[in-house]
């Protein structure tokens, strides 16, 4: 098996080219390492990594840190791959080489865990609700279009709700520019709106969530 390093830096150069499939990050990094054992040497000098990303690597980490509108030169990133001195002198613009096997946003993660932790984020004061609704109206919800409905899922639901008198849980709804986009329970919202029903109960978030759920 091959060697690998895990580098954790912060990009401080992008570099495309017109004639090669990847992007060059130039990740810096300096006591990113953790705590140095006792009796030996702390790192002192910045150690310069030229990145190899695929652009689809690139494409995921832009994703990750666009909900948080946070720009990706300057972020922070983990990375995992080969080291290599063996790159061109026009590529190789660091002290070596990394040719990146994973890579993901530690930047974008500390902003989601920020934003956990404050409860809420404040895309715009004068447009954020007064207080976290426990159900909401029907209409009130906004469903993303192209949302997957699972008419399977919608049946047992309104089974459940036929048997118990309500349902099995509510749905997940996100604050986003003035009203409440669905994100979690579509199959429950669809047996709901199925069913006359006005109301759903739901789970309201001023934060992102995980994809969605059927």
């Amino acid at each position: 098996m091959g060697t690998h390093i895990s580098v954790i830096g912060n990009i401080k150069e992008i570099r495309t080219f017109d004639d090669k499939p990847f992007v060059c990050l130039e990740v810096s990094s300096i006591g990113k390492y953790g705590t140095v054992q006792k009796g030996l040497p702390e790192p002192t000098r910045e150690i310069h990594h030229t990145v190899l990303v695929s652009k689809k690597q690139l494409n995921r980490i832009e994703k990750e840190v666009a909900p948080f509108d946070v720009p990706l030169l300057g972020s922070e990133v983990y990375v995992w791959g080969i080291p290599t001195f063996d790159l061109t002198y026009d590529v190789l613009e660091g002290d070596f080489g990394i040719i990146t096997q994973e890579i993901k946003s530690l930047t974008a993660r500390k902003t989601e865990l920020d934003w956990i932790e404050r409860g809420a984020y404040f895309e715009n004061p004068m447009d954020y609700p007064n207080e976290l609704p426990t159900s909401l109206k029907l209409q009130l919800i906004t469903v993303p279009g192209g949302s997957p409905i699972y008419q399977d899922k919608v049946a047992q639901n309104i089974a459940y709700y036929q048997q118990h008198g309500r349902l099995s849980r509510g749905v997940t709804v996100q604050w986003e520019k003035g009203k409440w986009v669905l994100k979690k329970g579509f199959s429950r919202y669809a047996a709901a709106k199925n069913m006359g029903l006005s109301e759903i109960p739901v789970r309201a978030l001023m934060v992102t969530v995980a994809a969605n759920e059927v």
